[in-house]
């Protein structure tokens, strides 16, 4: 009996055949931009099996090699820009950005025109964009070239900056130290080596007076899971903050503030 021909994909959004090892379903519809026609290449099977197979090695070599960090600390699952650079050629976006979710950071955060937010992770720049729409003056961060592509063939400008760093390596340079009003980090932290740590230094170093950071973290159901945080996890990370939160979807909304002192 022979098998169907596949579908094509909607308008817009890509389709994955393949079924990488540790990696997303075949069929799986990915929304996002149209690589082809940004002229990016493409990625092989091989390479894709080679990047998400990643994933999963980190996952595999952390189980077995590491040790349970100190109380109050957190160690990350760090993923090589290998694997941004292959899902970025599929227009893959982790999660995508809901009216919900909108409505929870406007109301969450105020003054947003003329003042400077940081877009932490930013991927294929779909958030640093709703940034710009609500007045911000945006620069965003991502260690991924071929996101940055795609980003920028979107648009950028003066008040829409891109930057190509590693946020590992502390505050890159161009960002105005104290003068950050709103940095976002959405699905970033749990792929951070020391995340409590890199929120200790924004909050140290990012941050304006009066300053707030926007996490978006997904919720796993045990330690280690690549890309997730359990509840205790998000609960160490938010320890020292005042934190607004609200779960959806098996995501964790929050913003944190420092505490006055």
């Amino acid at each position: 009996m022979r098998r169907p021909a596949p579908s094509p994909a909607p308008p817009g959004r890509s389709v994955i055949r393949h079924r990488p090892p540790g990696g997303i379903r075949p069929g799986t519809t990915i929304p996002g931009a149209q690589p082809r026609q940004l002229g990016l290449p493409q990625p092989q099977p091989v390479e894709l099996a080679a990047a998400f197979g990643g994933l999963a090695t980190t996952r595999r070599k952390v189980t077995v090699d590491r040790d349970e960090p100190p109380a109050g600390t957190l160690q990350g699952r760090p993923v090589s820009p290998v694997v941004w650079d292959a899902m970025a050629r599929l227009g893959y976006i982790p999660y995508e950005i809901s009216v919900e979710e909108m409505r929870f950071v406007v109301g969450a955060t105020s003054g947003h025109y003329g003042r400077v937010a940081v877009d932490a992770g930013c991927g294929l720049g779909a958030f640093s964009r709703r940034l710009r729409r609500l007045g911000y003056d945006v620069t965003a961060i991502d260690h991924s070239s071929c996101s940055l592509d795609v980003a920028r063939a979107d648009g950028y400008g003066p008040q829409l900056k891109y930057l190509d760093a590693d946020l590992e390596d502390g505050v890159p340079p161009e960002l105005p130290r104290h003068g950050v009003d709103l940095v976002v980090a959405r699905t970033l932290v749990p792929f951070l080596s020391k995340p409590v740590e890199w929120l200790r230094q924004v909050r140290d170093l990012w941050l304006a007076p009066g300053g707030q950071i926007y996490l978006v973290v997904p919720i796993g159901e045990h330690p280690l899971q690549t890309g997730h945080m359990t509840p205790h996890e998000i609960d160490v990370l938010c320890e020292g903050w005042q934190v607004r939160r609200q779960d959806h979807g098996g995501v964790a909304w929050i913003i944190l503030r420092p505490v006055a002192h």
